[in-house]
Order: structure tokens, then C-alpha cells, then sequence
């Protein structure tokens, strides 16, 4: 094992994602990996909301590569 790995093949590591993704509970994009929030939220409904909006939103768009996810979670967590 290499120095400072984790002891876990990078074939299990994308074989755990395709099937955290095939039962939609993560999304990926363009080396972006986010939790879908309907799986965990901690907050009232309307936050709630907010947030699945703009996690829906984020990946509906053809054209939003990681740069452009990065940006809208700072802007939103500077908000919070």
C-alpha cells in the first residue's frame, strides 16, 4: 500500500459511487460528488427546499462544469 493510502482500490472507490449514484443518493459532475439532500437536512422546511431546489438546479443545466457548482456553494454558504 502506498504511503498515506487508504488500503482501498480505486475500482471499489467507482463501483461504490455508481451505485450511491444509480439509487440517487449522490449526483456526480465533472469531479464533483454532492449528497443528495433529500438523504440528509437538518433544517425546517423551507430552508429544505431551497436547498433541493438548487441541488436539482445545479445539475440540470448542460453547461455547469465544477467551477461554476464551486462558486454557487461558497456564494450560498457565504449567505447562511
Amino acid at each position: 500500500m502506498p504511503k498515506g493510502g487508504s488500503g482501498v482500490s480505486k475500482a471499489t472507490v467507482v463501483r461504490t459511487l455508481q451505485a450511491l449514484e444509480k439509487h440517487n443518493i449522490v449526483k456526480r459532475k465533472t469531479g464533483v460528488v454532492m449528497l443528495n439532500p433529500n438523504v440528509i437536512f437538518k433544517g425546517g422546511y423551507g430552508k429544505r427546499m431551497n436547498v433541493l431546489m438548487r441541488y436539482h438546479s445545479l445539475f440540470s443545466e448542460e453547461s455547469t462544469d465544477r467551477t461554476e457548482i464551486e462558486m454557487t456553494l461558497m456564494s450560498e454558504s457565504s449567505q447562511s
